[in-house]
Parts: structure tokens; C-alpha cells; sequence
């Protein structure tokens, strides 16, 4: 009988390992736009088949530009996200005030640079509609050495989620750091 719950199991654990999908960056360009990602997992435009599902694991090489969302009105993202050193993610999309958020068990490592609207050399939080930056769930952000982010509003700590900083890096966040419950945490 445990054999069979063993199996059962097992089985279950490696169609959740099967369903994610590796995209990394190519060049520069749009999340949406598969010439942005490696042709490995496929073409045809197809969210998860030719560029990332919000479950992914992505690799960012280059500068890449979230402007369209995946649910609703902001870009919502569970997978396994990194942000590889001299490389960016500008997320220039989102409701009122969130743009990205990060939930469920997703995890993101920045070791470049990360902006919750348009990024340039130096943001100007009044160029743009402030956008925050939203960790719920069980998800893990993991800020690397030398790594930058400018927040343009809010950093909102939900449920379960883990930050964790290195030192010798440069965050910016425009309004608040919010810890929305007692089971959050900031480590660095």
C-alpha cells in the first residue's frame, strides 16, 4: 500500500516538474514576442510555447520589456524567474497602482537590474503611473550581489513571502516597504 502511495506521488511530482518550461533571453525585446526567447520550446506566438507562462522558469539575458499582462491587469508570476548580472526586467504594466506581483511558491533571483515602470538611466517615478511590487504567497525574491531595483510605488509583503537581500546592491523604493502579515519576512 505505501508503494502505491509512493508511486502516486512521485507520478504527481514529476507532471508538475514536466509542465514548467526553460525560456532564457536571446536579445533584447517584449516578454510577449517569441524572438525574445530562445526557439527551443517551440513557435507560433503561444503564451508558454513560444514565450514564457506566468509557471516558467525564466532566464533573463538581455533587456526585456513586460507591457501586456497575463491575468487581469497586472503580470502575475509563479514560476522560477532570474535576472542574470548586467541584464534587466522592466515591468511597465498593471492595475491602479500593482504591477507585478510575485505569488504562490514563484521564486525571483535579480542579480541585474529590475523596475516596476520604464526604466532608464535615471527613473523619474513622475514619468509614469507608479507601479508596485508585490510578494505574496510562498514566493522567495532573492536580491544578489550588485543587483539594482527601483520600486515606483509600493513594496507589498504578503502571506508567506521571503526576501532576502545581499549587501553591496542598490534598492530604491519610491513610497512604502509594506509587511501585510506577521508570517512575512526581510532578511539581509
Amino acid at each position: 500500500m505505501k508503494g502505491i502511495y509512493l508511486f502516486i506521488l512521485l507520478t504527481i511530482a514529476s507532471i508538475n516538474v514536466y509542465a514548467q518550461k526553460a525560456f532564457a533571453s536571446v536579445q533584447d525585446g517584449n516578454w510577449n514576442d517569441g524572438s525574445t526567447w530562445d526557439l527551443s520550446a517551440g513557435l507560433g506566438g503561444i503564451e508558454g510555447i513560444d514565450y514564457p507562462s506566468a509557471s516558467d522558469i525564466v532566464t533573463i539575458n538581455d533587456y526585456v520589456i513586460i507591457d501586456a499582462t497575463n491575468s487581469g491587469s497586472d503580470f502575475v508570476f509563479t514560476g522560477e524567474l532570474t535576472i542574470t548580472e548586467d541584464d534587466t526586467l522592466e515591468c511597465q504594466i498593471g492595475s491602479a497602482t500593482t504591477g507585478f506581483v510575485l505569488e504562490g511558491n514563484g521564486i525571483m533571483r535579480n542579480f541585474g537590474s529590475f523596475f516596476t515602470l520604464d526604466a532608464s538611466e535615471e527613473p523619474d517615478e513622475n514619468a509614469h503611473i507608479p507601479k508596485e511590487f508585490v510578494c505574496q504567497g510562498n514566493s522567495i525574491f532573492i536580491g544578489g550581489l550588485n543587483s539594482f531595483a527601483f520600486i515606483a510605488d509600493d513594496w507589498e509583503l504578503n502571506e508567506n513571502a521571503q526576501v532576502f537581500l545581499d549587501n553591496l546592491l542598490c534598492y530604491a523604493v519610491s513610497d512604502d516597504v509594506n509587511f501585510e502579515s506577521s508570517t512575512c519576512n526581510m532578511y539581509g
